[in-house]
């Protein structure tokens, strides 16, 4: 979310809605809940789809991220 611009609380309140992939898009809700559309990369977007299958099959954890017991 670097090269976008992104503000950290933008990113915080990222859902895997406000992501288009095919359109290497993202939708942030900044303050004042202003809306952008920011296109993002290529690299990104590879790192993105591994995050949405990750999540998808419960293993989104970041590498090197041990679960809590």
């Amino acid at each position: 979310m670097y090269g976008t611009g992104a503000e950290v609380a933008e990113v915080a309140s990222l859902s895997v809605r406000d992501v288009d992939l095919r359109g290497r898009l993202v939708r942030l809700l900044g303050k004042g809940s202003k809306e952008r559309i920011v296109p993002f990369g290529g690299v990104a977007a590879r790192a993105l789809a591994g995050l949405v299958r990750r999540r998808r099959s419960g293993t989104a954890r970041p590498s090197g991220v041990e679960a809590s017991r």
